[in-house]
């Protein structure tokens, strides 16, 4: 079939490895296609953990479930960190189901290991901040004032070597 009149459905195969989450294919002569625009979600993808192949040798079934898992659910996010960590990211309500797809649909049940995801501390303060930025809440009565200044000397490693932990007195 050479054409395709509006309204008809086309199946191609073969465009799985090109095409990622959302696109519109046309030729080149049309000038009336729009690209279809991704969906809006309240929520974002802020849930993140490692995730690691129970054997080793079945490393390349992980990135292959990962690209997978990422054009399947447009709202998952699949990354590779500095440190050559796979993450993945979703939403809390949605991870624990992508996981398991990630497992028994695009990995062939073969097992993983999941981790959770550890922020690295990363400092860009080099003095204290010019002026003190405020922002009011919602309920219109609190408001939260913020002056940015650099950490202390070893504060980051008393920090890794949990010396500090957040629940302690501030002036510690």
């Amino acid at each position: 079939m050479k054409d395709a009149l509006c309204g008809n459905t086309v199946a191609m195969v073969g465009l799985n490895r090109f095409i990622t989450k959302i696109t519109t294919l046309t030729n080149e002569k049309e000038a009336d296609a729009h690209l279809i625009s991704a969906m809006k979600f309240s929520v974002s993808p802020v849930v993140r953990v490692v995730v690691q192949c129970k054997v080793a040798s079945d490393f390349s079934k992980l990135v292959e479930g990962l690209k997978g898992l990422a054009k399947s659910d447009p709202m998952v996010v699949c990354t590779i960190e500095e440190s050559g960590e796979h993450i993945v990211a979703d939403a809390e309500f949605n991870l624990e189901i992508c996981l398991k797809d990630l497992q028994e649909d695009f990995m062939g049940e073969v097992e993983i290991i999941k981790f959770d995801f550890g922020v690295s501390f990363r400092e860009a303060v080099l003095g204290k901040s010019c002026c003190t930025v405020m922002s009011k809440f919602p309920n219109k009565y609190s408001s939260l004032y913020i002056e940015a200044r650099a950490m202390e000397d070893g504060l980051a490693e008393t920090i890794d070597d949990s010396k500090i932990r957040p629940k302690e007195d501030p002036k510690d």
